[in-house]
């Protein structure tokens, strides 16, 4: 038998990138109505800072299961499966506003998943999705029109942890343990001098056994020091 291709949530996949379009368009009043403004004398983005929230998007996994040989032939079953995700995270970083408004931060991030493993079912075998503590450093470049409030994007690396089980094909790929490279893009508005409400949206590729990709998008509080 050949190989064979099951795809479990192609529109979910689909959704997810619309969401992150959504996003990113959504942000596009914030970017208008914000005037250039004559900075504070110490900007309240300015220093190190503390963060949490809540993440929560899709997985994205493919692979292929080998299922032995039939007739001196290979057998292979290739799968695609969406799997939702959602995780609780902080994050510790520093930054300062330089010229211009320009803003320049570095920060380090952990997240543990709420539920450490979600299955489904495809073809009448039972699939897997589990993942663990992630780590994931990013360094972001921002704009402030006030010194309080940001838009920003974000790079850096995720240190993937998931991995996908087939109990009845006797199958197990990852954990991936690899650092995937990571893009986002996000906002921070003000509530005090030293609080501000952050949402953001990131994407991360893996290129490990399970050829992992990760749409999360996250909100929560961020205080500074």
């Amino acid at each position: 038998m050949g190989g064979r291709s099951n795809q479990l949530n192609v529109k979910g996949q689909k959704a997810m990138r619309l969401g992150y379009l959504s996003f990113i368009a959504g942000l596009a009043p914030f970017l208008a109505q914000a005037q250039p403004q004559p900075q504070p004398s110490t900007p309240t983005l300015n220093g190190a800072y503390f963060s949490s929230g809540v993440f929560v998007g899709g997985d994205f996994s493919r692979q292929t299961i080998p299922l032995g040989i039939q007739n001196g032939q290979p057998r292979s079953l290739t799968t695609q499966i969406v799997t939702p995700s959602s995780m609780a995270g902080i994050r510790l970083g520093w930054g300062h506003i330089v010229q211009g408004g320009i803003y320049l931060s570095a920060e380090l991030e952990g997240s543990m998943p709420f539920t450490a493993t979600i299955s489904q079912t495809a073809l009448g075998t039972e699939f897997r999705a589990k993942s663990g503590l992630e780590l994931a450093g990013f360094g972001r470049l921002g704009w402030s029109p006030d010194g309080r409030n940001l838009i920003f994007v974000r790079v850096g690396a995720i240190s993937l942890n998931r991995s996908l089980e087939a109990p009845r094909l006797n199958y197990r790929s990852g954990p991936d343990n690899e650092l995937a490279p990571a893009f986002g893009i996000g906002a921070e508005v003000a509530l005090t001098d030293r609080v501000s409400f952050r949402m953001d949206l990131t994407h991360a590729m893996g290129s490990g056994e399970t050829d992992l990709k990760i749409f999360q998008g996250a909100i929560g509080l961020r205080y500074r020091f």
